[in-house]
């Protein structure tokens, strides 16, 4: 589930998982289930872990993993087999008797994982889970949550970020102000692109690059943007080649001088940012 900030996101998870009622029409289903009806039981389904960790910081790992076992309703020796699977599986077995407080924010993430997992649900609710990681816990994360996907785990995640949900999903929802805008596979959705191609280039000289993205002798209609923090400039192609000689041709004109200039697939970010501003899959 992807959307700027503001969007309706973590609402609806909490909604999804009856932390908060819902009072719009319409009904929440989960497995064929509706919420309302159900909410003890459907709630044993779920593992969620939010984008900070909340386990007991005075606890130590192995306490914290047998709490949530023991709330979820397991045996200790359940517990203990689940759990030490879970911590080697999470890098987190030489922490086991380490105070949680004493842990980084990554380690803390990964403890998250195993309490959620520890009863093995069937759904698990994932709200920015590598949001400000080290990249070696990004990538720990990553790795489970596809092996769990494997398994045929449902897991909802948020994210704002573009690559993680390439990599990760095979179904993407893109909300807006709290409407669904887009609902389909990241290659569907970079689809509505057709056979469209981006063109990257990053000039060095003084031009101010506002100059650049107010120019429509470019590329014609389409749209200049600046990918931040990169210096590059960039705007969609259906014929590079052409588009290639135009570039040249202006930045010859303009004595601009270019550092590098890319030829590179839509991506999901590009799909993100056309829908947001467009208002839509349907008017895309």
């Amino acid at each position: 589930m992807l959307g700027p900030n503001g969007a309706g996101k973590t609402t609806t998870l909490r909604m999804v998982t009856g932390v908060i009622p819902y009072s719009v029409p319409g009904t929440i289903k989960v497995f064929g289930q509706e919420l309302r009806q159900n909410a003890n039981y459907i709630k044993t389904l779920f593992g969620v872990i939010p984008e900070v960790s909340n386990a007991f910081l005075d606890y130590t790992v192995s306490k914290n993993v047998f709490f949530a076992g023991r709330i979820n309703g397991l045996s200790r020796h359940a517990i203990t087999e689940r759990m030490n699977q879970l911590l080697a599986d999470f890098g987190l077995m030489e922490k086991i008797n380490i105070q949680t407080k004493a842990l980084s924010k990554g380690l803390k993430q990964r403890l998250s994982f195993c309490m959620n997992l520890v009863h093995d649900p069937a759904f698990l609710i994932l709200d920015e889970p590598t949001s400000g990681l080290d990249p070696l816990s990004v990538q720990i994360l990553r790795n489970q949550i596809l092996e769990l996907r494997k398994e045929g785990k449902t897991i909802l995640l948020t994210t704002h970020d573009m690559k993680e949900a390439e990599k990760l999903c095979d179904r993407v929802l893109i909300m807006n102000n709290g409407i669904l805008i887009a609902d389909n596979s990241p290659d569907k959705l970079r689809g509505l692109f057709g056979g469209q191609k981006q063109i990257a280039f990053k000039p060095v000289n003084a031009l101010d690059p506002q100059q650049i993205l107010n120019s429509q002798s470019l590329v014609g209609t389409e749209k200049i943007r600046q990918v931040p923090n990169t210096g590059y400039l960039q705007f969609s192609s259906s014929d590079p080649l052409k588009n290639f000689v135009t570039l040249d041709h202006f930045c010859t004109v303009n004595n601009i001088e270019v550092a590098d200039v890319r030829l590179e697939d839509v991506t999901l970010e590009d799909t993100f940012i056309h829908l947001i501003r467009a208002g839509g899959e349907k008017s895309a």
